[in-house]
């Protein structure tokens, strides 16, 4: 058995997500010969959507501030609840197979043949970071002010790792695995009989986010424990799309499921009207057309980009890797031109009846 675990802790924006997440897991996997169930951690169950708070599928976790208090530790580091999580959700079934998602996501497809890599040991993460050494040679001659400070920290962390083969003190320290890459964290998957390397992964982040105060260290300590122990195999865009990018993306995603919100209509309509889409229905879009089309919104009026305004292009170069074939497709205005033809057909018929 495979749990998916979703994650929903503070404001009700990150329920939402989790419910479009978990509708279109629910939505691509009906036919799947992998038997599977969704745990749902949430500190707020009142905002999970009616559609959904009845599922046989999910199991829904209650999570008090003293628990979310106890996962985020003295660190303060509020990331290593995914650790945290897991090792709770392996306690309750230490028999299954778990499988972490965040909650800006959309399972694009048939989730199978990655349940049954990680029921046959292997490890997986959603997508490969950028090669370490070639971030630092692509900003050797970048000035600080160029860069936000989040690269910055990113590059500096590096360096510090380049530099080290172990990590620790003498009485408690970690190899670094060779050759070491970074993996996203989005997508987090082990099975049970691996679940006791959760305790070196929150050791080693306790121990990162004290050295290096970078602020993706559980990604970090996961990539680097799971290399300890075997290849992490990654699941990326052709299974599941993570929209970090863009954060009104989920309005688009409640659209497609029927599951907006109160208030939620307006402000999607708001998103429309920003970046000049008439409509969503125009399109006829499928699950796995919700990537390009979002990118497709993303281009219309660079005014969409503004959380992104003060980031250069080598702060996402240094993260993500832009040499992936998904990458380069979703970028692509040839990708966008079904989208473009529908949209000038449309407008033409608005036109004729007026």
């Amino acid at each position: 058995m495979t749990y998916f675990l979703y994650l929903a802790l503070g404001d009700k924006k990150y329920v939402k997500e989790a419910c479009y997440a978990i509708a279109s897991l629910i939505s691509t996997n009906q036919n799947t010969d992998m038997p599977y169930r969704i745990a749902f951690m949430v500190t707020n169950p009142q905002a999970i959507h009616p559609q959904l708070a009845q599922n046989e599928l999910i199991d829904i976790f209650h999570i008090s501030d003293d628990i979310m208090r106890d996962w985020i530790g003295p660190l303060g580091y509020v990331y290593r609840v995914k650790i945290m999580a897991i090792k709770m959700l392996f306690a309750c079934h230490p028999d299954s197979n778990i499988i972490f998602i965040d909650t800006d996501t959309v399972i694009l497809k048939d989730l199978s043949p990655l349940m049954r890599h990680v029921d046959n040991g292997g490890f997986l993460m959603y997508s490969q970071c950028q090669d370490i050494t070639k971030v630092i040679q692509m900003t050797e001659h970048v000035e600080k002010s160029q860069i936000s400070k989040h690269t910055y920290l990113r590059i500096q962390t590096y360096k510090k790792v380049l530099c080290l083969d172990r990590i620790g003190s003498d009485d408690q320290f970690y190899l670094k695995p060779n050759p070491l890459s970074f993996y996203n964290s989005g997508v987090i998957g082990l099975n049970h009989q691996h679940c006791h390397l959760l305790d070196d992964v929150v050791k080693l982040n306790d121990l990162m986010v004290k050295e290096f105060h970078y602020g993706a260290e559980e990604e970090m300590a996961f990539s680097w424990i799971f290399q300890l122990h075997g290849p992490i195999a990654i699941c990326d865009d052709a299974y599941v799309y993570h929209y970090v990018e863009n954060k009104k993306s989920r309005l688009v995603i409640g659209y497609y499921f029927n599951m907006l919100y109160d208030g939620d209509a307006e402000n999607l309509q708001k998103f429309l009207d920003e970046n000049q889409i008439p409509s969503i229905d125009i399109f006829d879009l499928k699950i796995e057309d919700l990537p390009t089309f979002i990118h497709y919104i993303l281009s219309k009026k660079n005014t969409a980009y503004k959380e992104l305004e003060l980031v250069s292009i080598l702060d996402s170069t240094t993260y993500l890797n832009t040499d992936s074939a998904f990458y380069r497709k979703i970028m692509s205005p040839a990708t966008w031109k079904n989208y473009m033809k529908k949209e000038t057909l449309y407008l033409k018929n608005v036109r004729r009846r007026v």
